[in-house]
């Protein structure tokens, strides 16, 4: 069998020496038997095809990737010493470019570049054919090949189709593209060196437009993000730069930054017309006047047409508006305690409609706060109760209602008045804001009194009312009752102020002289009726 060093490199043998009869004559001995190596395998690469990476514009020198390659010969022999060469290039697209641009070290398999004048607008990538051979390239070879790809830096900056661009915009519009721009570029399509970004540099302090690319052609889209006004700027200029996603290679050339203008033209749009403030929160007195001014110069139009006002809601009915000059006046004298009155507020609401064609209409809801005035004199009650004489310290309590609200109400004062020598034995103590008693001061008989108590409210100057109370004194039984049956007729718990008190004995004494008056007349009959008769008696 044939000895082969790649399977095994070396024997061991024990050797023995022996007598003829068999006998060993001394110990062992190892043999070794190494086997010497010829050049009987071929190198081969341990890729079919090796792929690299190198920028454009790499300058000579630069590491570009690595190869590597294997001899199962004896690495300690020239047998296995191998060495790499490049046999030829090729350029992807074919015949761009003719002169070598890569070396390999031909020890270690590592790929350089060699020369200047990588660009990838010219050639994307270069095929090597690769070589490696045992014997330090003088034995057995092997061959395989080697992609290496030129990748783009960002040498080249964008550049706009146009310097300048003329764009339509219309007014009151937003999220409305008016536009686009367009640049070129160099560089690889679909990078980050390619992509652009644009901005807008001058000319939009306001912040009016934006501007983003379309990630399908690269072109910037401008549009409107805030609204345009035609009265106060009919025309925008705008510069706009641009720029890659990457940044700039140091290798590009200098200044070649570009820039456009954008001229935005605003068009006019009958606008809808405004009012100043919406709501419209107006304050006016109670007890305010009608025919009384709330409002003028209310609404404008941004187009300068002529307005037409009206009330659109008005559950009261309370307010007018000139349908010209829009001044808001009041039809009727306000009521708070109205069910369209919520906390003093009333709501209405009025539109202004400009009268250019189209006739657009804009609403606003006018808060009117109402506050109150001193409109209603407080009202006593009871007007007519009892008071135990048998009782101690025994009163009549009175209270009082007001329509108006603070601080037109309450507190009250309670006051008697003494113009008679009846309230001389009488009282008033206040109780409390909204109640008093009225009492004796002294032990009075018992029977009916008359008494004029004025109430006044918290206002300054203060609204005040005087009312006759009928207070019946007497002897009151365990459950407060008057015992006196007669007591009961004008002790009444139903009340009676003064002028009905005169209405009431006016009548009496009415109906005194009616009778009279029929007495009389009847007195008057017989008077007549008996003489009669004594004349016919005469006669015959």
């Amino acid at each position: 069998m044939p000895l082969d060093r790649e399977k095994h490199s070396s024997f061991k043998l024990k050797a023995f020496a022996l007598s003829t009869s068999g006998e060993r004559l001394e110990s062992p001995s190892t043999i070794e038997i190494v086997v010497l190596d010829q050049n009987d395998n071929r190198p081969e690469f341990t890729q079919e095809e090796f792929v690299g990476h190198v920028p454009e514009f790499s300058i000579p020198g630069t590491a570009v990737t690595n190869v590597l390659a294997t001899d199962a010969d004896d690495p300690a022999t020239d047998n296995a010493a191998l060495s790499y060469s490049i046999i030829h290039q090729e350029s992807i697209p074919p015949f761009r470019i003719n002169k070598t641009m890569f070396g390999i070290n031909n020890e270690t398999g590592t790929i350089y570049t060699r020369d200047v004048g990588l660009d990838i607008e010219v050639v994307k990538a270069f095929k090597l054919t690769l070589q490696v051979a045992d014997m330090s390239g003088e034995g057995l070879s092997d061959v395989t090949s080697a992609v290496i790809h030129v990748s783009d830096i960002n040498n080249n900056a964008p550049q706009f189709s146009s310097d300048h661009y003329t764009m339509l915009a219309k007014e009151n519009r937003i999220k409305e593209e008016i536009g686009r721009v367009s640049s070129t570029d160099k560089d690889e399509p679909n990078t980050e060196n390619w992509r652009t970004v644009y901005t807008i540099a001058q000319g939009d302090p306001n912040g009016h437009f934006g501007v983003r690319t379309d990630p399908a052609t690269n072109d910037g889209i401008i549009s409107v993000v805030k609204p345009l006004d035609y009265e106060s700027q009919k025309e925008h200029q705008l510069i706009l730069t641009v720029e890659n996603e990457s940044p700039l290679s140091d290798k590009a050339p200098q200044d070649t930054a570009s820039s456009a203008t954008v001229t935005v033209i605003v068009t006019n749009e009958n606008e809808a017309p405004r009012f100043r403030k919406d709501p419209i929160r107006l304050e006016a007195l109670e007890s305010t006047a009608p025919g009384t001014t709330l409002a003028k110069d209310i609404a404008f139009d941004p187009d300068h047409a002529k307005l037409r006002y009206d009330v659109q809601y008005d559950p009261e009915g309370w307010l007018s508006i000139d349908p010209e000059t829009g001044e808001l006046r009041t039809q009727t004298v306000f009521n708070l305690r109205s069910a369209h009155v919520k906390n003093s507020i009333y709501y209405a609401v009025i539109k202004v409609t400009d009268t250019d064609l189209g006739g657009i209409s804009t609403t606003a809801t006018v808060e009117l706060v109402l506050q109150e005035t001193n409109d209603f004199a407080p009202e006593l009650f009871p007007l007519s109760g009892t008071v135990c004489r048998n009782i101690a310290h025994a009163g009549l309590f009175l209270s009082a209602i007001d329509q108006d609200q603070a601080p037109y109400a309450e507190p009250f004062t309670f006051q008697l008045l003494s113009d008679t020598e009846g309230p001389l034995n009488w009282t008033v103590v206040q109780v409390n804001e909204t109640h008093a008693v009225l009492q004796t001061l002294i032990e009075v008989e018992s029977g009916l009194y008359f008494l004029p108590v004025l109430v006044s409210d918290a206002a300054t100057p203060a609204l005040s009312a005087a009312s006759l109370v009928n207070v019946t004194v007497c002897n009151c039984d365990i459950a407060g009752e008057c015992k006196a049956v007669a007591a009961a007729f004008l002790g009444t718990k139903v009340g009676l102020s003064f002028a009905a008190l005169l209405v009431i004995i006016g009548s009496f004494m009415l109906l005194f002289l009616l009778l009279l008056l029929v007495v009389a007349v009847g007195n008057c009959r017989r008077h007549h009726l008996h003489k009669g008769a004594l004349l016919g008696g005469g006669v015959r």
